[in-house]
């Protein structure tokens, strides 16, 4: 005896579903610049070249910030571990998104070069 499943009312709508929740602005504006990058290009926008210089820059200060927040845990300046494992969490979270658009910028630049042969 099985009986038959109805899934129709089981998925929720995507139209009722709840908002993702929004990235901390201490990392938003590293995401941002490299977000801002596969945009493409506006009347007013600033150039690739320094939209990649500022990323790399804000990922760089990231790592920096993560660096001095595990060093004074490890000294004993502070005793907030869970505020140190959030700073490197996201110091990493952005070196890793900084590499994965790298390596899709490489893979777009070798597409367009087998293109043109």
């Amino acid at each position: 005896m099985t009986a038959a499943l109805s899934l129709a009312g089981a998925a929720p709508s995507l139209a009722t579903s709840t908002p993702s929740p929004s990235i901390p602005s201490r990392a938003g504006s590293a995401l941002e610049g490299l977000g801002r990058i596969a945009e493409g290009p506006r009347p007013s926008a600033p150039d690739f070249e320094s939209l990649v210089r500022d990323a790399v820059g804000e990922v760089s200060s990231m790592q920096d910030r993560a660096d001095v927040a595990a060093q004074g845990y490890v000294a004993g300046d502070h005793q907030d571990v869970h505020g140190t494992m959030i700073v490197m969490q996201e110091a990493d979270i952005s070196l890793r998104l900084a590499a994965n658009v790298r390596n899709r910028v490489i893979e777009a630049y070798r597409e367009v070069m087998r293109m043109g042969a």
